[in-house]
């Protein structure tokens, strides 16, 4: 029997704010919110429709900053 909320699957996007990194989602077939996730550079804070909260391990650093700076993102939310 489906109840329409079985783990349907998920997808991965890759996302650049002068760092590469990639995301891993966990979706469901209809209860899927707006969940932040952030760059695990600049802390950078972004939204993408998802089952379950992001958590570290969602996140994969590909390329570290390539923005020469070190500074941190001052936390406003970037809607996707």
């Amino acid at each position: 029997m489906n109840h329409g909320f079985t783990i349907s699957g998920g997808d991965s996007f890759e996302e650049n704010c002068g760092a590469k990194f990639k995301v891993n989602t966990t979706k469901q077939k209809a209860h899927n919110d707006r969940e932040e996730y952030n760059c695990p550079e600049c802390g950078k804070t972004s939204t993408r429709r998802a089952s379950l909260p992001f958590r570290d391990r969602n996140i994969n650093l590909i390329l570290p900053r390539t923005d020469g700076r070190t500074d941190r993102y001052n936390g406003e939310i970037l809607l996707i």
